[in-house]
């Protein structure tokens, strides 16, 4: 579920965001700075580094370069790492960065951003940078416009040499609760002012770890974060429905990695086959791992897997699962959906009804979900395109937009 666009649509469409700067600067004020010092968090902050810092000249020459409006703000970039918690609930390092404005004056609002899927270990702003595509843009005109921004790498991403726990709710979720405690915790350190607001934002996998966090915080985490709103987009919410669906679909599908990530992250955490033939077909049960080894990106890794995922499966236990609803892995996928139960902060679901990758179904069984049990600050934003990549980018304008308006 990742976002691959072109870099120019993506200036092209950001314009209309840092146009908005002003707005959003005085939305995001707060007459009642809400910082570090104010809570009494976890520590959870290993260590930070500066990678990268530019003037607001410069923040401004390097987004004009590349066609994008800047904000009135220079920012800091930091490498952070931090302390969170494995599948296996033991404590472990991740990695993220953290974009910090560099205006006087001010008390900055929080907006954490959570990436598509990646497969490569290599390939997050932490390592790369502001060179790193839409979250290095993101790194840059975030701060810009205003915001302390934050980008999580998650568990097997980054300094993580760990298998990435691919859309698993509950490591999704608290990698980014504690990269905003480790985030609270760098601003303290650094003497950077926060006000009282929280966004939440993300995208495809990205939405699913949006989605993830926001029900997390509100469960069990309410005592340190009060969020003001949140926008997951196209995020794979209904796993054991909608993305099961496509599992045992007998149809070519555009993204068959997504299939032997989500079944590799279950072995990983509950070790139900001994040997990867129980569950994958010759020759697939031997080369997957070298393929998910962390070193390739999604596009390689789909370049050798047959167009139609199942194809990939082992027939007798595809059977068995088809015909079993309490098989393992079936069980796994509805402790991991992520849509019955009732946010109490404002969200917005953006999703393209045209998706291909990440079917709509997601976002409207979600909603209905939301609405029958009682959440009333829920709202489902249709967004016009033909596929998930061409959503993306009026996704998190659109998401942009309302944020301002807060």
């Amino acid at each position: 579920m990742s976002i691959s666009v072109e870099l120019t649509n993506f200036c092209r469409a950001w314009t209309l965001v840092l146009g908005l700067s002003l707005v959003l600067l005085s939305a995001c004020s707060s007459d009642d700075p809400v910082g570090p010092a104010d809570v009494d968090p976890i520590s959870v902050l290993t260590s930070f580094e500066v990678i990268d810092s530019k003037t607001a000249v410069e923040t401004r020459q390097f987004l004009e370069a590349r066609d994008i409006p800047a904000g009135p703000n220079g920012y800091t970039l930091y490498r952070i790492v931090y302390s969170t918690v494995d599948t296996d609930g033991s404590s472990v390092k991740a990695s993220g960065v953290v974009s910090i404005p560099d205006g006087n004056g001010n008390d900055w609002p929080i907006l954490s951003y959570q990436h598509g899927t990646i497969t490569n270990r290599n390939s997050v702003i932490s390592v790369e940078g502001v060179a790193s595509g839409q979250e290095g843009l993101l790194a840059v005109g975030g701060p810009s416009l205003g915001f302390v921004t934050a980008v999580p790498d998650y568990l097997g991403l980054g300094v993580s040499e760990s298998f990435h726990p691919y859309v698993h709710a509950q490591t999704l979720g608290r990698s980014v609760v504690d990269m905003l405690r480790a985030t609270r915790e760098l601003c303290e350190a650094e003497d950077v002012m926060l006000n009282d607001k929280l966004f939440l934002a993300g995208y495809s996998e990205g939405g699913y770890a949006t989605m993830a966090a926001h029900k997390l915080i509100e469960e069990e985490f309410a005592d340190e974060f009060s969020i003001t709103a949140s926008a997951p987009m196209a995020g794979p919410y209904d796993m054991s429905g909608a993305m099961y669906d496509i599992m045992i679909s007998a149809l070519p599908y555009a993204s068959p990695s997504y299939l032997p990530y989500v079944i590799l992250t279950f072995n990983n955490i509950r070790n139900h086959y001994s040997s990867l033939a129980e569950i994958f077909a010759p020759p697939y049960d031997q080369t997957l791992p070298a393929l998910f080894d962390g070193s390739k990106s999604g596009h390689e890794i789909d370049a050798q897997l047959p167009s139609v995922p199942l194809e990939m499966l082992n027939q007798a236990e595809l059977q068995d699962i088809k015909a079993r609803p309490d098989h393992p892995l079936r069980v796994y996928l509805r402790e991991n959906d992520l849509y019955d139960w009732a946010p109490k902060a404002r969200m917005r679901l953006y999703h393209c009804p045209l998706d291909e990758i990440v079917p709509f179904a997601n976002s409207t069984k979600a909603l209905d979900s939301f609405h029958a049990n009682g959440a009333g600050a829920v709202e489902l934003i249709e967004i016009d395109g033909s596929s998930h990549e061409s959503c993306a980018i009026p996704a998190v304008l659109q998401a942009a937009f309302w944020f301002s308006t807060l």
